[in-house]
């Protein structure tokens, strides 16, 4: 394990960085203070001495002082805010080693029980996979993870993500910096979808003549009336009169510059995230395919992807400050809308093609990173071999969800198309956990990522498990009901998959008596044996453990416990065989039911 002590180190480092740079930060705003007040009093002495010249000097050099210090304190501002983010991105590694995940982005959104297998193995939600594992800072980078955990990607793309994941894993500065860089711009009402949306409006300014034309010819009118009124006394109603020829043009364009506002204003935080995180990216000298082909998507046009970005940026900034009093005082003078939207628009005509791209990329960055910072960060973690179709095999593997010092960890192998292994166990053995720590081993391997162990070979498969079936009162369906749904839902995937299915299934068949619990499992597992699939059964019932005897498609393994000293133990280790010790009655008996002699 990376020690704690690192990322302890990086914190103080980066927490003490933060407070020198806050101290900083208080003396420029009292430096901005002292030279605004100061530039006030001599500029007001200076006029009442009715010295002109010094007057103007006072404010001239004030001004540029006040400005000169404006710039520095917003860079010191920055600053102090990357530190303190690095510093909390480094105090959530501590708590990623410690286990305690519990106060980390869910990934709530993401559920679905209808999924094949994500509500089973604890990939969303409350002390989840996704708290464990994601680091992004963008919406679309988180959306990327859960697209990466849900879904097997090609397995030569799962092998190029893994040399991309082996590079960045060191780099813990630029991963840092990176996932900080976003950090500046989170709000919670963030939300690009309204962006996306506009892409696809149609554009009704940037290719109209006449208004291209009047945006120019109009402010140039109300400049020169305004000329004509200060200096050669033009009656003023002619100034008047351009005014209201001005609102009367933009009252043609006033809806669209708020639907536009509408749509891009919740974008715009995002917007600047993307900004500064494409310029890291362009700027990052990767070395493996992967990488560079992300960097590629950015380098597309004669201006670089960053310098696009800034463009668009700035037209969203203003569209923010249509609600400004002084927007409103020079619009009316300058046609500003008809200008903004013409720009707008016209950027959106050229790169309308390339966003899309140039967002995955980062989004795509943001889940190697997050990959690559569990890499690092758990050294009992490794890159996984994606093996043979039939094949799986984990040394020392462990839950990555229960803390180290808990963590028992197994050594399995199973192979061969059609195989079923019947795990039998007695109660709170370890046959469930068992069954989530292959699954969920297996959707990090699946996604480009490391696995809890020292070492693994996954099969190129779609996964699905059987292990949380529940009724529902509202639609009337029991829980049997509820398993054979699921179940039918295991074979529809067989019939449809492009790859083998590895299930795996908890208590199989549980709802029902154990005569037609016995019957129905048996039936499943021999036509399973003939299709395109493996996996694991978890059962109470013994007998169905003597399948193995009539067919080479089904092996026996067992979690055990032992009674010492009127106690049950557990060693949470899995043996071949058929289980031999059971415990319900010892613990209905600790429980208080009192069995006749």
């Amino acid at each position: 394990m990376v020690e704690k002590q690192f990322f302890k180190q990086r914190f103080h480092e980066f927490d003490s960085l933060t407070r020198n740079l806050q101290g900083k930060y208080k003396y420029i705003a009292f430096l901005r203070v002292a030279v605004f007040l100061s530039g006030f009093v001599a500029a007001i002495i200076f006029a009442n001495n009715r010295d002109a010249s010094l007057t103007f000097l006072a404010l001239f050099i004030s001004g540029v002082l006040f400005l000169f210090l404006v710039y520095h304190h917003n860079k010191i501002r920055y600053k102090r805010d990357q530190a303190k983010f690095i510093a909390k991105i480094n105090g959530q590694e501590i708590k990623r080693l410690e286990g305690d995940i519990y106060g980390f982005d869910t990934g709530s959104e993401f559920i679905d029980d209808r999924h094949p297998y994500s509500s089973d193995l604890d990939i969303f939600g409350k002390h989840s996979l996704y708290q464990l594992v994601n680091r992004a800072s963008t919406t679309p980078g988180r959306v990327k993870i859960a697209s990466w955990f849900s879904n097997c990607a090609p397995r030569e793309e799962l092998i190029s993500r893994q040399e991309a994941v082996k590079e960045l894993a060191p780099e813990t500065d630029w991963r840092q910096e990176f996932q900080a860089s976003a950090m500046h711009y989170n709000q919670s009402d963030s939300d690009i979808t309204g962006f996306y949306e506009w892409l696809q409006t149609p554009s009704r300014v940037y290719s109209n003549t006449l208004l291209n034309g009047l945006k120019i010819l109009l402010p140039g009118i109300t400049l020169t009336t305004l000329a004509g009124l200060i200096w050669f006394q033009l009656p003023y109603y002619w100034f008047v009169l351009s005014l209201f020829l001005n609102g009367l043009v933009l009252s043609k364009v006033f809806q669209l510059a708020k639907t536009t506002g509408d749509y891009t204003s919740k974008s715009l935080q995002d917007i600047k995230a993307f900004y500064i995180l494409i310029i890291k990216t362009e700027q990052k000298d990767f070395r493996c395919g992967y990488l560079r082909d992300l960097q590629k998507n950015l380098e597309e046009t004669n201006m670089l992807a960053s310098g696009q970005i800034r463009l668009l940026k700035q037209y969203l900034q203003w569209f923010e400050a249509r609600t400004n009093s002084f927007y409103f005082l020079l619009n009316l003078m300058f046609l500003l809308d008809i200008h903004l939207l013409s720009k707008a628009e016209r950027w959106k005509e050229a790169n309308n093609n390339r966003v899309p791209a140039w967002i995955d990329a980062i989004a795509t960055l943001e889940a190697v990173c997050s990959l690559a910072g569990s890499l690092f960060t758990h050294d009992d973690f490794n890159l996984p071999e994606i093996g043979v179709a039939y094949k799986l095999e984990i040394s020392e593997g462990g839950h990555p969800l229960i803390a180290r010092k808990e963590r028992i960890c197994n050594n399995f192998v199973m192979e061969g198309k059609g195989t079923s292994i019947i795990i039998t166990g007695s109660n709170m053995s370890g046959k469930s956990t068992f069954l989530r720590t292959l699954g969920i081993n297996m959707v990090l391997g699946l996604a480009g990522g490391p696995v809890c162990a020292n070492k693994a070979m996954i099969p190129y498969v779609r996964l699905f498990s059987g292990m949380r079936t529940t009724d529902n009162l509202e639609k009337h369906i029991s829980s049997f009901y509820a398993e054979l749904k699921r179940i039918r839902q295991l074979l529809d995937l067989l019939e449809s998959s492009d790859a083998p299915v590895f299930y795996l299934l908890d208590e199989i068949l549980k709802g029902t008596n154990s005569k037609d619990r016995h019957k129905g499992a048996e039936a499943l597992i021999y036509q399973l044996a003939v299709n395109n699939c493996m996996g694991l059964v978890s059962t109470h019932d013994i007998t169905l453990g003597e399948l193995a005897e009539e067919t080479d498609h089904v092996s026996n393994f067992n979690f055990s416990s032992k009674i010492i000293h009127n106690e049950i133990v557990f060693d949470y280790k899995i043996n071949q065989g058929i289980c031999k010790s059971f415990n319900a009655s010892k613990l209905m008996e600790n429980m208080g039911i009192i069995f006749p002699s």
